[in-house]
C-alpha cells in the first residue's frame, strides 16, 4: 500500500513535469517564457530531491517488510515450540466415532465437551493450548487422587487427536 503511494506520488511529479514541458513548447520568447524556464529548472531540481528520497523510502520499506516477514516467522516458530513443551495435558477418550467423521468434527466435539463439562469455553483454533487454558480457568478438584499431571492430551496435532480419540 505504501509503494503503490510513493508510485502515484512519482507519477504525480512526472506529469507536471511533463505539463512544464508541454507549457514551455507552446509559448516561445518573451519574459513569460524566462519566468516558465525558471519554474521549470526549479521543479526539475525539486524533483531530483524529491526521487532520491523517494528511493531512500523505498528501500527502507522493502527492509521492513522482509523484517516484518522475519518476526512473523519467529513468532510461528516460538508458537509450535510452547505448544509442543506444554505440560498438564489431559487425555481424552470415548469420542464416538460418529461425532468424529473427519478431524474437524473430532476437534469440535473435544471443544464442545469441555465447554459443556468443564465450563471452559476455549476456540476451536486454540484447541492445542486447552490444557493451558484449563489450568488458568479451572481448579483441579482434588479427591482421593491428585489431578494428572502429564498424561497424553488431546495431542499435539489433529490427526493424532482423532486417532486417539478413535482407538480409545
Amino acid at each position: 500500500m505504501a509503494m503503490e503511494r510513493l508510485r502515484s506520488f512519482e507519477d504525480a511529479l512526472t506529469g507536471i513535469g511533463v505539463a512544464l514541458e508541454a507549457a514551455r513548447a507552446e509559448r516561445q520568447g518573451g519574459a513569460q517564457d524566462i519566468l516558465l524556464t525558471l519554474i521549470t529548472s526549479m521543479f526539475d531540481i525539486l524533483k531530483t530531491q524529491f526521487m532520491s528520497e523517494l528511493t531512500a523510502i523505498r528501500t527502507e520499506l522493502e527492509g521492513l517488510k522482509m523484517d516484518q516477514a522475519t518476526i512473523v516467522s519467529q513468532a510461528d516458530h516460538i508458537d509450535r515450540l510452547e505448544t509442543y513443551t506444554r505440560r498438564r495435558h489431559q487425555c481424552i477418550h470415548g469420542v464416538p466415532e460418529t461425532a468424529a467423521v473427519t478431524e474437524d468434527d473430532c476437534m469440535q466435539y473435544a471443544v464442545n465437551m469441555i465447554r459443556e463439562r468443564l465450563a471452559v469455553n476455549i476456540p476451536l483454533d486454540r484447541i492445542d493450548r486447552a490444557p493451558t487454558d484449563w489450568a488458568r480457568c479451572v481448579k483441579w478438584v482434588r479427591t482421593h487422587a491428585p489431578a494428572p499431571s502429564s498424561s497424553k492430551c488431546c495431542a499435539t496435532t489433529t490427526s493424532e487427536l482423532c486417532s486417539l480419540t478413535k482407538r480409545n
